[in-house]
């Protein structure tokens, strides 16, 4: 490794930041460009002026309005897009005039004076702000079979300090208040498809206004039985397990969570609810199901500068033998990998939140680093404790015989893997909020030679963002923030007696992208003592940090591109050195959302590295979001 003086590094180290920033400043440039092509509304608008007599805070609030109308208003768009007319500018003054004067209502404003004039190209409005209207009486018209007491608790739902009587009578106080009240009756009654509306009247005259609330409802509902209609292999048993649903009280959100279960099996391509009503206020609830094709069959194609071109064969029987068991085998070759694996998943294994995985793995492995053939079975049982919560353990036994730069070896290891995840993300290929957690331990144990003994550990956390000023009008997420940090470390043995196929290995497309596969890994001579042969042959490590940050754009329901940076490096030593130089790769890719996932396509390029493996650009195409 090169050594400086720390007027040498110093100078180094601003070189880095030097070069990332121009980069990141260049890749942003470009992705901007294009993005802006993609917004709602950039073109050309009348300038507006405001001459406000009122309060100053409704004033930057009705500027900022203005603004957001003319970036964002259909009609406005409509207009300015559409055939040159003379009477253009008129009607762009009315849609706007019209919505300024909603707004002002929404803000508890009705006695107001709004006069616009045109000039030109642009639009001059005068607003004298009058007395906001204040709220004198909340009421709540319920069905008769209401008692005192549940008005009074439905009362007390609908205040707060903003909401009550003789403050401002304000369009988001009262829609707060409605979205509290039907929250309250959503957990508290038994209601099927309850009706919530709200009237609002004012006095002529003065500014004294009322709000009343009108729920329109039945008499509350028990679930007696819960049924299945349409599928064969699926039992009741089975689908009753799948589901959180349980008998008594009707709760709409339960059941649209039902719904949702059901479908999240994979099984099933339709599962909707109908409502049977039996005496005495008692329904019957029936799942009309529909099921997908089990036997699927796939063929892939992909090419990345690590692996080359690469073909995966794979065969998926989703209901092997009736109730969701899982039967996979998956062939994949590269230039680097021969690889033919298999699973069996048994969900709902003695108990409804217990998964049995038995897996087969026979791989060939040719690398800088190694080379190896090794056969692997697994038994788990993975453990769904929540939504969000799982965990897995079991046994691993694996055989390998493995040639690197230290020679030729066998080994024959057992292990237990043990998994937990924290998922709190909205999609597990293309997430856009939330984040995820994993830790994994697994000691290992060679049963012939059982003085080696060494134990893996390996985390990472990653988390996603998409501001909803970023949100379409259709909900699509248009920009997403995400970033990765992971580490890992092996105790227990030196980097010599832990076989080279579980040791640690850093650089190319699942890591550092913009070097080649495997580059920024521990070389012979970063070794104590060093090993003999080629210096800078890759050894691997015994730990590893990494770090990642993607600036992910939606132009269109089915494109998108993304910005990334990559940074980290494996190490020797059994702890990270978190200090270090770490190589840093940046690049710039493009999306193409399927129904199933994305199609990722990156371009790479080091922008610093360790052991001056500059590699140049790298190509990476693949399924799914990279992280």
């Amino acid at each position: 490794m090169n050594r400086f003086s720390k007027s040498g590094a110093c100078s180094y180290r601003t070189l880095q930041v030097s070069r990332l920033l121009k980069s990141v400043l260049i890749l942003m440039a470009c992705l901007w460009f294009s993005y802006a092509q993609a917004l709602p509304f950039i073109g050309p608008v009348y300038k507006v002026e405001l001459e406000f007599n009122g309060n100053e805070d409704v004033e930057k609030e009705i500027t900022k309005f203005i603004k957001e109308q003319q970036k964002d208003n259909v009609q406005l768009k409509a207009i300015v897009d559409g055939v040159e007319s003379d009477d253009r500018m008129s009607r762009y003054n009315s849609v706007l005039a019209e919505s300024i004067r909603k707004q002002l209502q929404a803000l508890g404003y009705y006695n107001f004076n709004l006069a616009a004039k045109q000039q030109e190209k642009t639009l001059f409005y005068r607003i004298k702000l009058g007395e906001q209207s204040l709220i004198k009486q909340i009421d709540i018209k319920l069905p008769q079979f209401f008692d005192a007491q549940q008005k009074e608790a439905l009362n007390k739902s609908l205040l707060d300090e903003q909401f009550k009587v003789d403050e401002p009578l304000v369009a988001a106080t009262v829609i707060a208040a409605q979205d509290r009240l039907k929250r309250y009756i959503d957990q508290n009654y038994c209601f099927i498809n309850p009706k919530l509306t709200q009237q609002v009247s004012l006095v002529r005259g003065s500014r004294s206004a009322g709000v009343k609330f009108i729920l329109d409802t039945k008499q509350e509902q028990t679930i007696e039985s819960i049924e299945f209609a349409g599928s064969e292999s699926l039992s009741s048993d089975f689908l009753r397990n799948v589901i959180s649903l349980k008998l008594g009280c009707y709760k709409s959100r339960d059941v649209a969570q039902a719904q949702v279960d059901l479908l999240q099996t994979g099984l099933l391509s339709a599962a909707v609810p109908k409502i049977e009503q039996l005496a005495d206020n008692k329904v019957k609830l029936i799942f009309n199901l529909q099921e997908r094709k089990h036997k699927t069959q796939q063929i892939g194609l992909g090419f990345s500068t690590d692996e080359g071109p690469r073909l995966t064969l794979g065969w998926e029987n989703r209901n092997w033998r009736g109730n969701g068991k899982n039967l996979s085998a998956d062939f994949k070759i590269s230039s680097i990998t021969t690889q033919l694996e298999s699973e069996l998943r048994v969900p709902q294994f003695k108990t409804p939140k217990l998964s049995l995985l038995l897996q087969g793995e026979l791989l060939e492995t040719s690398v800088d680093a190694f080379d190896s053939s090794s056969a692997r079975l697994s038994a788990l049982l993975e453990y769904q404790a929540s939504r969000h919560w799982r965990f897995s353990t079991g046994v691993t036994s694996q055989y390998s015989k493995i040639e690197s730069s230290t020679g030729e070896e066998i080994f024959r290891l057992f292990s237990i893997p043990t998994r937990v995840q924290w998922d709190h993300s909205d999609d597990l290929l293309d997430p856009t909020r939330g984040f995820t957690w994993t830790l994994g331990v697994e000691p290992f144990t060679d049963i012939t030679r059982p003085e080696i003994q060494f134990t893996q550990f390996i985390t990472s956390f990653r988390h996603y963002y998409s501001p909803r000023w970023a949100w379409g009008e259709d909900k699509l997420k248009r920009v997403t923030f995400a970033s990765r940090v992971a580490t890992g470390a092996i105790r227990g043995e030196s980097l010599q007696s832990v076989p080279a196929d579980q040791r640690y290995y850093t650089g190319g497309g699942g890591s550092v992208r913009g070097f080649d596969y495997q580059s920024l890994s521990p070389v012979a001579q970063d070794l104590t003592p060093a090993v003999a042969g080629d210096p800078n042959a890759i050894v691997g490590g015994l730990s590893f940090f990494e770090v990642a940050g993607e600036l992910r754009f939606r132009f269109t329901e089915q494109w998108g591109a993304g910005l990334f940076i990559d940074a980290g490096r494996g190490f020797a030593e059994q702890t990270p050195d978190f200090g270090a130089e770490l190589g840093i790769g940046g690049g710039i890719g493009l999306r193409y959302m399927t129904s199933f996932a994305p199609i990722r396509v990156d371009l790479a390029w080091p922008i610093s590295s360790v052991n001056n493996n500059e590699d140049g650009l790298q190509l990476y195409v693949g399924l799914k979001q990279a992280f």
